[in-house]
């Protein structure tokens, strides 16, 4: 499992890549020291996002 967090919107319909098996938003932006940096929220997916997707949906890869 991957899991990419959402740095600067929740997520939402479009704002992430399509395909993910869950998610989880947050109730305000919170640091997460997984990735030292805050988030609104997470994305879990079976597979890795290309580096493309990640930086087109303003995401941040988890430890």
């Amino acid at each position: 499992m991957h899991t990419y967090y959402m740095i600067l919107r929740p997520v939402g319909i479009g704002c992430q890549p399509k395909g993910f098996i869950s998610y989880r938003n947050y109730d305000r932006r919170s640091y997460v020291p997984a990735i030292n940096h805050e988030a609104w929220g997470e994305v879990t997916y079976d597979r890795q996002l290309s580096p493309e997707e990640i930086k087109n949906y303003d995401m941040m890869e988890g430890e």
